[in-house]
């Protein structure tokens, strides 16, 4: 993995394997918005 999705996955809280599917797009996209600071 690059060293910028390993960057990002810390970032956002992502702890799980990123595997190609469309529950991991899902959950991602959830971990990305509640990362946003308010």
């Amino acid at each position: 993995m690059s060293p910028f999705l390993t960057a990002y996955f810390a970032r956002i809280g992502w702890k799980q394997p990123a595997t190609v599917d469309i529950d991991t797009l899902r959950a991602l996209h959830l971990h990305h918005n509640c990362a946003i600071p308010v």
